[in-house]
């Protein structure tokens, strides 16, 4: 295990640490946040400060047998519920489980540490045998949640724990990060880093995978294949792309979205919020050539597909991107 602290994680680290250090800590956190941002390197921080037996202050110092344990993956006092290969949620089974491991003494003499990837797999079942154990933990046991946006915690479980709310970092704090992974510092390359930050909403990690893996050419190909569509009002010839790049689909959808949504903050000036700053002049162009009316028709008709393109299972994807392209050449 490798923790890196990032310089956007570091003050809910120290806000956290301290409560323990004031003697005045919760037996359960529910942090808040949005993927990509790194929060399982926060928990990973906490939990190897909790079972350090030498801290330095707020800090854990990496070096005793309870740091070793945890840097190894190999902590006995340390249990994450992950989802297990071929199951989509974590069942009531596997929360008693983990329960029932730490109810008994901790193996090396200090704290327990539970940590739940990410509750929007719990079951109903496994929500009631949670909150029995949060209403009444084990000694000297602690609970981190993490729940990712797209969940809506219930009542019972958030008012169980203090709540923190981790969001995407400051757009320069993402910036500096990404820059940091390249010595090149021209203004075009800065366009392309805060371009990617920005489809990325605002996730430094997911931008730098991005930007050095291959979905940046693929960016780079398809606005060139979207600017020939535009200047010849030939949008169908989009379809041989998706075809292709079918495990990406959600991703070339996004990029469609955003850059109609681009669309309609040109109309309307907003020029410092564009997303896709390295396409200006297709925007433009764009903004200048279709009327508003139909810039939101589209951006409408794209997000509603994309809507049922991740929500609607075994849908013929082939035919509704075919629908979706001929009604955006009628626009």
């Amino acid at each position: 295990m490798i923790i890196t602290l990032h310089p956007w994680l570091t003050q809910l680290y120290k806000n956290i640490v301290l409560q323990y250090q004031k003697g005045k800590p919760h037996h359960a956190i529910l942090i808040n946040t949005h993927r990509g941002i790194g929060v399982l390197n926060l928990v990973n921080a906490i939990t190897c400060w909790l079972l350090c037996t030498e801290k330095k202050n707020i800090y854990f110092c990496g070096s005793c047998h309870g740091c070793q344990l945890m840097l190894s993956n190999n902590h006995p006092d340390y249990y994450q519920i992950t989802l297990k290969k071929n199951k989509k949620t974590f069942g009531i089974e596997l929360i008693r489980d983990t329960i029932h491991k730490i109810s008994y003494t901790s193996q090396q003499g200090g704290e327990k540490v539970i940590n739940i990837s990410d509750i929007a797999y719990i079951t109903p079942q496994g929500i009631c045998a949670l909150l029995k154990n949060l209403e009444e933990p084990p000694k000297n046991t602690w609970f981190l949640l993490i729940n990712y946006n797209t969940t809506i915690v219930p009542n019972t479980l958030s008012s169980r724990c203090i709540s923190y709310f981790l969001p995407p970092p400051i757009e320069y704090i993402g910036l500096n990060w990404l820059k940091k992974y390249n010595n090149t510092y021209n203004k075009n390359h800065e366009i392309s880093l805060l371009t990617a930050l920005r489809i990325s909403e605002g996730s430094p990690i997911i931008a730098k995978k991005i930007l050095y893996g291959k979905l940046w050419s693929e960016r780079t190909y398809f606005f060139i294949q979207l600017n020939k569509a535009v200047n010849e009002k030939n949008f169908f010839h989009l379809l041989s792309i998706f075809k292709k790049k079918k495990i990406n689909i959600i991703f070339y959808i996004n990029w469609i979205c955003f850059f109609l949504l681009d669309i309609i903050k040109w109309k309307y000036n907003l020029y410092s919020s564009i997303i896709n700053l390295d396409q200006k002049q297709l925007i433009q162009y764009y903004s200048n050539n279709y009327s508003i009316q139909s810039i939101n028709n589209t951006t409408s008709s794209w997000i509603q597909c994309r809507f049922q393109l991740i929500n609607v299972i075994g849908i013929n994807y082939e035919l509704l991107l075919t629908k979706e392209l001929l009604k955006w050449e009628l626009e």
